[in-house]
């Protein structure tokens, strides 16, 4: 049940930071003039991110929000789905399913990590099959700083991914 505790308040946690970090942007996108759903949906939520990145780089608005809505909110959701495995787990034999919490934290921080990868590369992909015609190579990657940002999150969300998965293979190895 210690597990689940634990999961649920960094549920918790997370999903309140990055519900503030929506805020911020549906605040500015508001002051802005523009009209915005405050209790959105989810398609409603990626169309007010979207907006803000547009309206953010005509206005010089840092796209910090945005990024910290994602960091935080994949997060949240990967240890709300864990709390389901977790919550009031019985062994084979009717005693308290124990989950070591390293093993548990190491699973969370590979699915989150690679969950963090997906977006932001999967932007990365989008935007460069979009830039890449007319510019060669990689430089289109370099140049504008959005592009840099999504490299480097993907890149620390691919790092994470496969460090918390070595690191469970090894503990694996010398669990058995």
């Amino acid at each position: 049940m210690r597990s689940f505790n634990g999961l649920f308040a960094l549920a918790v946690v997370l999903g309140a930071l990055g519900s503030a970090s929506y805020f911020v942007t549906a605040i500015r996108i508001a002051r802005a003039g523009s009209s915005v759903k405050f209790m959105a949906y989810p398609q409603d939520v990626l169309r007010i991110l979207q907006q803000y990145c547009v309206m953010a780089e005509e206005r010089g608005w840092s796209l910090w929000p945005v990024y910290a809505f994602w960091v935080l909110s994949i997060p949240a959701v990967c240890a709300v789905v864990l709390c389901f495995f977790f919550f009031d787990a019985k062994g084979p034999h009717g005693s308290k399913l124990v989950i070591p919490s390293v093993g548990l934290s190491l699973v969370w921080a590979s699915l989150s990590s690679f969950l963090i990868a997906i977006v932001f590369s999967i932007r990365i992909y989008y935007r460069g099959s979009e830039t890449k015609a007319n510019q060669g190579g990689l430089k289109w990657l370099l140049r504008n700083k959005d592009n840099r940002n999504d490299f480097y999150l993907a890149f620390l969300g691919w790092a994470g991914f496969l460090l918390a998965l070595f690191i469970l293979a090894i503990k694996q190895m010398f669990h058995h």
